[in-house]
């Protein structure tokens, strides 16, 4: 089970740098839409932490002022991770809801220009020359289509989000769950209250998490973006086959229970019907 008891060292009135980091198919889009524009309204630099090119800039950024960063695979560079002056913002999301999100997205998924999914789209030999997509397209069945899907590319995500450092103080942990119901900004505005940004700075975040995040009555925020299909949360009730639960409870059951969105394992029997 994640813990959240963590103290987090005293801060300046806003913190050397913020980083947020996502894993796919966990917010990334969403995220990234509201903190470039929050660094946009601030004036102060926006980039990946994971672009090699942005290295050195990135460097002289954090001696030289605040900036936001963002990290899309749930992997920190050692340059910020080794620095005790940044926080973080990092988001989980239960990864049932991953899965299908994840086959939708490589199904549909259509290449453009410095795409972050270009992987999916290059032959590969294991495939007899076809994509990732193209293989995925090919095979027949749904229930087919989620077991590839499940230990390949949703494989890697559910590590990711296990390996991650949860005890770190300079950590603040969302659920996308959480965070789409956020309707108030209440919790979007403690974070950033905690994370030692002034009241005057919160107020602007706030405005605009609030700008780029879409709520209804489904608890759905898809944010400012094309990317997103679908941001409802708890799809897998009704989206997995009532077989297929059963084959996930007993590869990823550990690590809903170990992410805190299962107790135990009976969660696939008490599930609502799939449609």
């Amino acid at each position: 089970m994640i813990s959240s008891d963590k103290t987090a060292p005293s801060i300046r009135d806003h913190p050397k740098a913020l980083c947020v980091v996502t894993h796919h198919k966990t917010g990334t889009v969403w995220m990234r839409s509201v903190f470039s524009a929050i660094a946009d309204a601030f004036g102060i630099p926006f980039a990946s932490a994971q672009d090699p090119a942005s290295a050195a800039s990135i460097a002289k950024q954090l001696d030289t002022g605040p900036a936001i960063l963002v990290v899309l695979n749930g992997v920190i560079p050692r340059l910020l991770a080794d620095d005790p002056d940044i926080r973080f913002i990092h988001m989980i999301r239960d990864p049932r809801d991953v899965l299908l999100s994840g086959l939708q997205y490589h199904l549909s998924h259509v290449p453009r220009r410095n795409s972050p999914e270009t992987s999916i789209h290059a032959p590969r030999s294991e495939f007899g020359g076809l994509t990732y997509q193209q293989k995925l397209r090919s095979i027949p069945t749904n229930d087919a289509r989620l077991r590839f899907e499940m230990i390949r590319r949703h494989n890697t995500t559910v590590r990711q989000m296990l390996n991650w450092d949860y005890s770190d103080p300079r950590t603040t942990e969302w659920r996308y769950e959480d965070m789409m119901l956020d309707r108030d900004c209440a919790r979007f505005a403690s974070a950033m209250q905690a994370i030692g940004y002034r009241p005057d700075k919160c107020k602007t975040m706030c405005r605009t998490f609030l700008e780029k995040s879409i709520f209804d009555q489904t608890g759905r925020s898809v944010g400012a973006d094309e990317h997103v299909k679908s941001g409802c949360i708890r799809r897998w009730e009704t989206e997995l086959p009532a077989t297929f639960k059963t084959r996930y409870e007993e590869k990823y059951g550990h690590a809903l229970r170990a992410l805190g969105y299962e107790t135990d394992g009976g969660w696939a029997e008490r599930a609502k019907p799939s449609m």
